[in-house]
């Protein structure tokens, strides 16, 4: 008797610890929301946007046309004031200097340094 009510008190124990763990991991490695299907704050062109109050949109999504002034491997520069730097499924190889230019992305903030607004895990729109 006493053996059989340990083994099911281990068992008991066994699922509540591996119940604990699954939770446990989904809530921690829980897929991140894709650029594209959150809401834009902000949707414009990039001269109306850096006319705005740029502390208002930190860590907001915006939507934004402009005219690519500079190409890099993962990054973009939009009206030679933002700086893009693209979600590692974009690509740059078919985007030519000067071309009107649609990106969502999420703002990091201003660099004062570089005097450039940072937009970070961006996406080409069409």
């Amino acid at each position: 008797m006493f053996l059989n009510r340990k083994i099911k008190v281990i068992g008991f124990l066994l699922i509540i610890i591996i119940a604990s763990i699954v939770v446990f991991n989904h809530v921690l490695y829980k897929d991140h929301d894709k650029i594209e299907n959150l809401e834009s704050h902000y949707v414009g062109n990039c001269s109306d946007f850096l006319s705005e109050d740029q502390e208002t949109f930190n860590d907001k999504i915006v939507d934004l046309k402009g005219v690519l002034t500079k190409i890099e491997n993962s990054s973009l520069v939009l009206n030679e004031q933002i700086f893009v730097l693209l979600d590692s499924t974009q690509k740059t190889e078919n985007l030519k200097l000067n071309q009107n230019l649609r990106i969502k992305g999420r703002v990091v903030g201003f660099d004062e340094i570089l005097e450039e607004t940072k937009i970070d895990k961006a996406i080409l729109l069409k």
